[in-house]
């Protein structure tokens, strides 16, 4: 299910979490952002795992 009021992104690069409360991403995953950080980081979920977390917007392009 897409979440209301997201906006679907597709990783560009992996990123491993560093903290709790982050994603892994996979290059190609599908994510669906629902808010902006600060610090250049955002909010979504993960399409491939139903994970909700946040991760750096820089491994991401619109998709």
């Amino acid at each position: 299910m897409v979440p209301r009021n997201s906006i679907i992104y597709r990783a560009i690069y992996p990123y491993k979490a560093q903290i709790d409360g982050e994603l892994d991403l996979e290059v190609n995953d599908i994510i669906f952002v629902v808010e902006l950080l600060p610090d250049d980081y955002v909010i979504g979920t993960l399409l491939r795992s139903g994970e909700f977390g946040a991760f750096p917007i820089d491994k991401i392009v619109k998709h």
